[in-house]
């Protein structure tokens, strides 16, 4: 972060910390679904429905929150509504420890798709705020990766808490930690004066009122198809795989090592590997593109992921294919960071709260897609099928991102694979 804006990074902590306490239980969710179905009252093909209505939903509301942000009156009303979406999503993971059924799931599923599109708009835009040209990819590495460290910590432990205590318990005890957090940093997050606050008007930071990067106005029609596709693949890839991880422990990893009681436990370290590797991976993930650019940095990564997705289609022992299930969930981790640092240079340059709107609605389609087909493929042609899916998307990415990079730029601003222009 520049030493311009040092003087304000309480309120990016504050934002990073709300947004990430507000994740435990979709994070636990994520971990305990796939493996008890049962002790929710749904079905196997009811699940992949359940982890992606929150993205279809916010097909519609992340457009809502971009327009409700861009119309607050100051940033202290645009922060007022992360803490009162965080309040909502705290009270919906208590909803997830009643076992209703499919319908109840469903409507709170439904719910929290809309409380995250206040609080990543909101959050996102703050990080944009408080970065710039030159470090924009590791402000989102340490930001976007701090959230996903702190669910990692919800979906490794709650993963051990759910085989000892069941799912009830678990989502009951992770709901009032996080209400008692955000209370706390919501507290302190209203009560920031306006010199801790990177602008006192969300709006300013559009290209409109020239505080953006470059201010060139509407961008181009193959730029945004661009980095919306670099967004989708990436995302689509990703998440695929992360949900077919308790599937794939449960069908081909617990009976091999005679682990069958284990085998939340065992999703919840896998994914909590996912989840840590945020932080540190995308930390470098961001470095490394502000300085090396996002095609070297991106395209070194996504070809690794490939050969590991054809490791994981032809494994036959279970510790190749948890090693290797293990590296690509590290690097896809590392992969979305870097998207998320295309999308905010776009949104930087080119557009405001509503881009960013329009952005997540994008990745969120796509994160929704990506359990859908993943599913779909597993269940039909099994893991050989969900992994010639994954490669073939990964490689469409590093297709898009090429083309995209060639793409010319007016002066200062920058190209998905350029060296950030210098801040004046």
């Amino acid at each position: 972060m520049p030493a311009t804006s040092l003087i304000h990074h309480r309120r990016l902590i504050l934002v990073a910390t709300i947004l990430s306490v507000s994740l435990f239980g979709d994070a636990l969710l994520y971990a305990v679904l796939p493996n008890r179905p049962g002790a929710f009252h749904v079905t196997i093909w009811q699940i992949g429905i359940l982890l992606s209505a929150n993205r279809f939903i916010r097909i519609i509301t992340n457009e809502v929150a971009g327009h409700l942000r861009g119309g607050a009156l100051s940033s202290k009303h645009a922060d007022r509504n992360l803490v009162l979406a965080a309040a909502l999503g705290g009270l919906i993971t208590i909803g997830y420890a009643v076992p209703w059924g499919f319908a109840w799931l469903l409507t709170l599923r439904l719910l929290w798709g809309a409380c995250w599109s206040v609080l990543w708009v909101g959050g996102s835009m703050v990080a944009i705020e408080e970065s710039t040209t030159t470090n924009r990819g590791t402000v989102m590495g340490l930001f976007h990766g701090a959230i996903r460290f702190s669910s990692g910590g919800v979906v490794l432990v709650g993963g051990v808490a759910v085989d000892l205590f069941g799912p009830a318990g678990a989502f009951l005890a992770f709901a009032a930690v996080g209400l008692f957090a955000t209370a706390i940093s919501g507290i302190k997050l209203m009560r920031l004066p306006t010199a801790l606050r990177t602008v006192d008007d969300p709006k300013a930071a559009s290209p409109a009122s020239g505080t953006a990067d470059a201010g060139v106005g509407k961008a181009p029609l193959a730029v945004t198809a661009g980095v919306w596709l670099i967004v989708a693949t990436i995302m689509i890839s990703g998440e695929g795989f992360v949900t077919l991880t308790g599937a794939i422990v449960a069908d081909h990893i617990v009976g091999q090592a005679s682990l069958g009681g284990a085998s939340a436990t065992i999703t919840g370290v896998l994914l909590g590997v996912w989840k840590f590797g945020g932080l540190p991976l995308g930390f470098i993930m961001g470095y490394m593109s502000d300085r090396l650019g996002r095609l070297l940095t991106v395209g070194t990564v996504i070809v690794l992921q490939v050969l590991i997705v054809a490791v994981i289609a032809t494994a036959t022992d279970w510790r190749v294919l948890s090693a290797g299930l293990t590296v690509f969930l590290v690097l896809a981790s590392g992969v979305r960071v870097a998207a998320i640092a295309i999308s905010s240079d776009y949104v930087a340059t080119w557009g405001n709260d509503v881009a960013m709107g329009r952005v997540s609605t994008v990745a969120d389609l796509s994160r929704a897609v990506g359990p859908l087909a993943a599913f779909a493929l597993y269940a039909r042609s099994g893991l050989a099928g969900a992994s010639v899916f994954t490669g073939a998307t990964l490689l469409l990415t590093l297709i898009v991102l090429v083309l995209e990079s060639r793409m010319e730029r007016p002066k200062g601003v920058r190209a998905a694979d350029g060296i950030a222009p210098p801040d004046v």
